[in-house]
C-alpha cells in the first residue's frame, strides 16, 4: 500500500507540472503595423448594396385547363439523368389546390435562393405533371402553360 501511495504521488506530481518546456515569454498582444484607428465616416459601402436578406415574390399561374391540381414549389432541386428536375421535399416553400387552372398568390424566399422549381400534379394521377424553373432574383412571376 505504502508503494501504491508512493505511486500515485509521483505521478500526479510529474503531471501537474505540465511539461512543454518553452521560456516563461509569451506575448497575447498581436503585432500590428502602425495605423491610425479608423472612423465609422471611413466606412464605404458600394452601391446597391442592402441588409435585407429576404424578399416577397408575387406568381400569377395560368394553367390550361380546367382540371384540377396540386402545385407545389420548392427552393431546392436536383436532376436525373435525363433532365427532369427532382424536388428536395425539405424545401417546399408553397403547396396549394389549383381548382381552376390559375393560381396567385405571394410568399417570401431569403437571397441566397437562385431557383424555384414550379410542379403542378393532376390530380388524376393519369398524366405528366407540368414543372418550371424559375431562376431568381425575380419579384414578379408569370406562369402560363
Amino acid at each position: 500500500m505504502k508503494r501504491f501511495l508512493i505511486v500515485f504521488f509521483t505521478t500526479f506530481i510529474l503531471s501537474a507540472c505540465g511539461g512543454g518546456g518553452g521560456g516563461g515569454e509569451s506575448s497575447n498582444t498581436p503585432s500590428t503595423p502602425d495605423q491610425p484607428p479608423r472612423k465609422f465616416s471611413d466606412l464605404v459601402v458600394p452601391e446597391g448594396f442592402t441588409f435585407k436578406t429576404s424578399y416577397t415574390v408575387s406568381i400569377d399561374l395560368n394553367l390550361d385547363g380546367q382540371d384540377p391540381r396540386f402545385l407545389n414549389i420548392y427552393g431546392r432541386f436536383s436532376e436525373s439523368s435525363d433532365g427532369t428536375p427532382i424536388p428536395d421535399t425539405s424545401s417546399l416553400l408553397v403547396s396549394s389546390n389549383v381548382t381552376t387552372g390559375n393560381f396567385r398568390g405571394r410568399f417570401t424566399v431569403t437571397g441566397h435562393l437562385k431557383t424555384l422549381l414550379i410542379e403542378a400534379w393532376p390530380q388524376d394521377g393519369k398524366s405528366e405533371p407540368f414543372r418550371k424553373v424559375v431562376h431568381l432574383p425575380m419579384t414578379n412571376i408569370l406562369v402560363s402553360q
